[in-house]
């Protein structure tokens, strides 16, 4: 199921309204900006993961790929969908990553795919300067499994 609301993702995963959140990430281990710079703030270990990855790893492997950490509240995905800081979103690992998500949800956790519940921001359609309607087309593709909403930002949202 694919559904939109307004709201704030990460105070919706805090309050575990989601099992899991993946956001757009940069190869560069900046995370600096936008809700990628709100998730290093708030939910540490996702920043580390981060680090971790980066440290493990050259930039022109990550593309593609993703970073994980887990929180009692669920597990943050680092989806590692832009080359380099700013408008640099590639629809081609965006849908690598989602693929890869959805084959990680499908084997690696004990819940029915029905049960896990996933908050999306608009990924990389902000600083990364993506086309939400393709971006939109690919998490229905690959997400379809399971319960999916995309939560567009409003600090005002009572969700």
């Amino acid at each position: 199921m694919y559904k939109e609301i307004k709201g704030d993702l990460l105070e919706l995963f805090k309050r575990g309204k989601f099992r899991v959140i993946a956001h757009g990430a940069n190869c560069y281990n900046t995370m600096g900006a936008g809700i990628a710079k709100q998730i290093a703030d708030r939910f540490p270990a996702a920043y580390v993961a981060d680090s971790f990855f980066h440290d493990m790893m050259s930039n022109e492997e990550k593309l593609g790929c993703y970073s994980v950490a887990g929180y009692s509240s669920g597990i943050i995905f680092n989806l590692y969908t832009q080359d380099k800081p700013g408008k640099s979103f590639d629809i081609n690992a965006f849908n690598i990553c989602l693929y890869k998500l959805s084959i990680y949800l499908h084997k690696e956790i004990n819940i029915p795919d029905d049960q896990i519940t996933i908050g999306l921001p608009m990924i990389g359609c902000g600083i990364g300067g993506g086309n939400w309607k393709e971006v939109k087309k690919s998490i229905k593709k690959y997400l379809k499994d399971f319960d999916v909403t995309v939560v567009k930002y409003d600090p005002n949202s009572s969700n």
